[in-house]
């Protein structure tokens, strides 16, 4: 007896072909989710044996695993990486990082009512000069003059402004 026809065998009696293709359906259905990246590459490679022609080559291994991913994820990790070990690592890398960010931000706005705001409300105040006010009367045609050269303003900058011409 060959090992292909005991292996036929021994599948047959103790894994039913119904749950085999129940293993694979699932496979194929799976997606990252909730689930943390570590999560989800275990459960690839989990139910991944169960349908080897779908990942029969490191490069269709590595799409599958992509496809998987969360959204955001996969828009980052499409960077084309050859090998299912590169998308992975690639995924743990951006998931790393979000953590990163959202403890930072917790932090940040764990002592306030809300985020940090480094611009003053009023757009108008602060180093930047205001922005200059267009206005068009009766479809004329409207022109720039730049006015206000050599006389330093809003703290030595020059100043462009415009105006309506009649």
């Amino acid at each position: 007896m060959t090992f292909a026809k005991f292996e036929t065998l021994f599948l047959d009696k103790y894994f039913p072909t119904p749950l085999r293709l129940a293993k694979e359906q699932e496979f194929l259905n799976l997606k990252q989710g909730t689930m943390t990246v570590t999560q989800y590459a275990t459960k690839f490679e989990k139910l991944s044996r169960y349908a080897q022609t779908v990942v029969a080559t490191e490069d269709k291994k590595a799409r599958r695993c992509e496809w998987g991913l969360t959204t955001a994820r996969r828009a980052m990790v499409a960077q084309a990486f050859p090998t299912y070990s590169g998308v992975v690592k690639c995924a743990l890398r951006l998931e790393s990082e979000e953590n990163d960010f959202k403890s930072r931000w917790k932090k940040a706005t764990s002592n306030t009512s809300g985020p940090i705001r480094t611009q003053p409300s009023n757009n108008n105040r602060g180093p930047y000069p205001a922005k200059p006010f267009i206005s068009i009367r009766n479809n004329q045609p409207w022109k720039i003059a730049a006015l206000g050269r050599g006389e330093p303003q809003r703290g030595g900058r020059d100043v462009a402004t415009v105006q309506c011409f009649n």
